[in-house]
């Protein structure tokens, strides 16, 4: 059993570096899950250096937040739009009763 002064970033660094062993990947990670607390230190500090190194983990990166800035700029030209729907009805309603009343 691992104790709490264990630090498991050489080991995560070493398996990263070899993905080839997706068991004993997983047999440290859960180990590691199990008994740290800085288990998501680690795996920030692993993103970042990526993030940093690769430039293709950044370029998809990259491509989902546009994908995130895309849908959110669609989310709000809806509801503009509607906005925009919702105050020509009322100034048509408001037309109609000048106009009739």
């Amino acid at each position: 059993m691992l104790d709490d002064n264990y630090d498991p970033r050489a080991e995560i660094e070493n398996l990263h570096a070899n993905l080839h062993q997706p068991d004993k990947f997983a047999e440290i990670f859960c180990k590691v899950a199990r008994t740290q607390k800085s288990v998501d230190q680690v795996f920030k500090e692993m993103f970042i250096n990526l993030l940093k190194t690769d430039k293709d983990v950044f370029d998809e990166v990259k491509k989902i937040f546009k994908l995130i800035e895309t849908e959110n700029w669609w989310n709000n030209l809806i509801k503009i739009r509607s906005g925009i729907w919702a105050i020509l009805l009322l100034a048509i309603g408001a037309a109609i009763n000048h106009f009739y009343a």
